[in-house]
């Protein structure tokens, strides 16, 4: 299951920054992480703890619904 999500939410900030590039510091600025952070996330270096992971997922998905 954690690794699923993982999984989820790297797939939704890649898709994220491939629709919306270079807004790596935007991104972080709202989320509340350091650009380095979203990039570990981004390559699946790294993600936050599964319940931060659940918020971020909303998050992008609601991003990604509104459009650019």
């Amino acid at each position: 299951m954690m690794k699923d999500i993982r999984i989820e939410l790297r797939n939704l900030l890649n898709t994220f920054l491939t629709n919306h590039p270079g807004s790596e510091p935007e991104l972080a600025r709202e989320l509340r992480v350091s650009v380095p952070t979203i990039k570990r996330w981004a390559k699946g270096e790294s993600a936050p703890h599964p319940f931060g992971c659940k918020p971020v997922i909303e998050y992008l998905k609601k991003k990604l619904s509104a459009g650019p």
